[in-house]
């Protein structure tokens, strides 16, 4: 079966610290802004297509766009910040599977990298659901 799948996903925030002497602080915290490990949160929506492995168990892969932003704060621990924002549009895709148990109880689990500015971000996550 082939659909479509939409959502919203938060990858989690991230921290920094350096420890050094810098002889152009406003400069530094520039640089660093520009180089911290990106991160982002937003707007997803995916081709899913879902095969059969049997009765109980459907393997199924994901394709699609990831809509980011990211906020991001460098500062140097006293009174000097810098803060920066960025959004976009990249790829992203995944592959899971999800497990019929019994009395309606499905058990899924996933794997999706995402792609925010040139980076990878990989996600893995589960979860448990009722139909009734």
């Amino acid at each position: 079966r082939i659909g479509f799948e939409g959502g919203y996903s938060d990858l989690g925030r991230l921290k920094s610290s350096f420890t050094g002497v810098v002889g152009d602080p406003d400069r530094f915290l520039v640089d660093t802004n520009d180089l911290h490990p990106m991160s982002a949160e937003g707007f997803d929506l995916s081709a899913l297509a879902r095969l059969p492995l049997g009765p109980s168990l459907h393997v199924k892969a994901r394709a699609g766009a990831f809509l980011w932003s990211t906020n991001v704060r460098t500062y140097d621990g006293a009174t000097q910040n810098v803060k920066g924002s960025r959004n976009g549009a990249d790829l992203l895709y995944g592959i899971g599977l999800d497990v019929r148990l019994p009395r309606k109880v499905s058990l899924t689990v996933d794997g999706a990298r995402y792609f925010v500015d040139g980076e990878r971000i990989d996600f893995i996550g589960a979860g448990l659901s009722y139909r009734w």
